[in-house]
């Protein structure tokens, strides 16, 4: 409860300071000196985060992936490319402590706040990808997976990568950096997490709608090479892929059924706020300031949605939905499971639908709705910590 009071006032302070402060000064703060800014919000988060950082593995995936860390031979025969669990290993090579452990890779996962800006300010402006990084900093989603043991972070922060060197190789004046970068990162993502692949596809996608002969020609390169670091995991693969099937008998239910398209349509709300049903059963004023607060988010999505339209910037609707239909492609035709989390590399472009969504509306103030949805977020963390702390786990989607 401590943390509670902590965050809330000093908040109310910054809201009083924010209120009194001469428009000149806010503006020149916040946009003319935005990489302070930037700066500032990447230690904020971090700051953040370590609030969410436990001694212990909460489920079961995270005992799992601490157990494969001290027994690398356990490495080959999960249905996962083993790049993450050898970072895992690396990190245990200096420590075997699970809080550590998370915190390495919060650090590592915040580096998407960094990369968010860069591509948002290549599909938008400067002042949408500063607000939209902070959205990000601040999400109870991210405050989450930044530091679960599983590659959930780190794949948000590869994708958010590779998206940037994409975009910097569909530049008037690509650089050869930028192309090894795409190549190595996408090589990266698929030692990591198989679902890498759905970044491969989705830019793939993006290319093609470009329908420039030398985009495509600098795509293929870097796709090819990446793939060549795929090969030797193809035994392990087939090795996986046995085990997969033969566990999977009747695994999957209808996917047509009730509570599996709730679990899709879940996923919507969840990327706002990572509260099961069960918690709307548990407190009357926390669940009326959630739906509020839910209510709100999916006003301001919809209206960058509908700017993003009106601006036909085909390129962010494709990052912001395309892994998600795939995913649920895969579900509806039974070959993956399907949970609101495999779905975590696409949060931050969720994140940047509601700062379009805050800066093209024109009947409010852009700053004022900004700082509302930074205030409700850091009120959700509250929420979401306190059921972390009291090991309320069957309350916060996992």
């Amino acid at each position: 409860m401590n943390l509670n009071y902590f965050l809330l006032s000093n908040f109310y302070i910054g809201i009083l300071l924010y209120r009194d402060s001469p428009v000149f000064l806010r503006d020149t703060m916040l946009f003319k000196n935005g990489k302070n800014w930037l700066a500032l919000i990447f230690i904020f988060s971090i700051a953040l985060h370590f609030f969410f950082l436990t001694d212990v593995a909460n489920r079961v995936d995270e005992r799992e992936v601490f157990i494969w860390g001290e027994t690398p031979e356990r490495t080959f025969v999960e249905p996962y490319p083993p790049g993450f669990n050898f970072f895992v290993e690396a990190i245990f090579s200096f420590t075997q402590s699970v809080f550590w452990t998370r915190f390495v890779l919060m650090l590592f996962s915040s580096f998407a706040i960094v990369f968010l800006f860069l591509v948002a300010k290549q599909l938008f402006d400067s002042r949408i990808a500063l607000w939209a990084a902070a959205f990000l900093a601040v999400s109870p989603v991210f405050a989450i997976y930044a530091s679960h043991l599983r590659a959930y972070g780190m794949l948000l922060l590869i994708f958010l990568i590779t998206t940037f060197f994409l975009l910097r190789i569909l530049s008037s004046s690509p650089r050869r950096t930028d192309q090894v970068g795409l190549t190595v990162f996408y090589a990266l993502g698929f030692w990591f997490h198989y679902y890498a692949f759905l970044f491969l596809v989705v830019h793939a996608i993006i290319v093609l709608v470009k329908r420039r002969k030398d985009y495509l020609q600098r795509f293929v390169v870097s796709a090819l090479a990446s793939l060549l670091f795929f090969i030797p995991l193809i035994s392990i693969v087939q090795r996986q892929l046995f085990i997969v099937q033969s566990a999977a008998e009747g695994y999957f239910s209808s996917p047509f059924s009730t509570a599996a398209l709730l679990s899709v349509s879940a996923t919507f709300l969840f990327f706002f706020i990572p509260l099961s049903k069960s918690f709307f059963l548990s407190s009357p004023f926390s669940t009326a300031f959630v739906i509020v607060f839910e209510l709100f988010l999916l006003f301001l999505f919809v209206l960058g949605l509908k700017a993003a339209w009106q601006s036909k910037n085909t390129t962010f609707f494709l990052l912001l939905f395309g892994m998600l239909f795939f995913l649920v492609l895969g579900f509806l035709l039974q070959k993956i499971h399907f949970w609101p989390r495999y779905a975590i590399p696409s949060l931050s472009f969720w994140m940047l639908a509601l700062a379009v969504g805050v800066w093209q509306q024109k009947r409010f103030s852009p700053r004022l709705l900004g700082w509302l949805v930074l205030i409700g977020f850091l009120v959700t963390n509250i929420l979401v910590w306190m059921l972390i702390q009291s090991s309320q786990f069957g309350l916060v989607y996992y």
